[in-house]
């Protein structure tokens, strides 16, 4: 049976988030895809990592806003609370390009909005690579249906963005 990650949907108020995570660990999960700060909010990052660790359990990524611009300036935030918890990567699970997430669906960026993005994406991957971190961007569907000059913006975003960006490909989008 193939084990993956749990993506992070939580209890909402997240009171019952390490009876959630015993849950999945007995379940036979090995990863959450998310980071403790997000998760277990207030709680000791490392003293965090330790618990779940020895409930079996990876934390994989450090999330990132989909503000950029914001981002360039937490980079040093980010960079701390990830090794806190032993994370190696953080990543960004918006763009321009997925804009209808929170503002309604079918609204996307323009062109000119996913473009500045790819730009402070590229400094965010030398930044993070300077802090020993790898920058990961989450897809979803808006990157495969929105079009700009007949390229979705996936295929925009593999050309315009530095070769070490990883993605953490949802498969259920691809």
């Amino acid at each position: 049976m193939v084990k993956a990650g749990i993506v992070g949907f939580l209890p909402e108020d997240k009171s019952d988030v390490w009876e959630f995570f015993k849950w999945c660990a007995d379940l036979g999960y090995k990863a959450i895809d998310m980071d403790l700060s997000y998760a277990a909010p207030g709680e000791d990052l490392t003293e965090s990592a330790s618990r779940l660790r020895n409930l079996g359990l990876e934390p994989l990524t450090m999330g990132c806003p989909g503000d950029f611009e914001l981002a360039v300036g937490r980079v040093a935030e980010i960079a701390k609370k990830a090794h806190a918890q032993g994370i190696k990567r953080v990543t960004a699970y918006s763009s321009s390009i997925s804009k209808s997430i929170h503002e309604g669906y079918g609204v996307h960026g323009t062109y000119d909005e996913m473009m500045r993005d790819f730009e402070y994406m590229n400094r965010l991957t030398e930044l993070f690579d300077e802090e020993g971190l790898t920058f990961c961007y989450h897809n979803h569907y808006h990157e495969f249906i929105t079009v700009y000059h007949g390229v979705n913006a996936f295929d925009h975003m593999l050309y315009n963005v530095d070769s070490r960006l990883k993605f953490d490909l949802d498969v259920g989008w691809v």
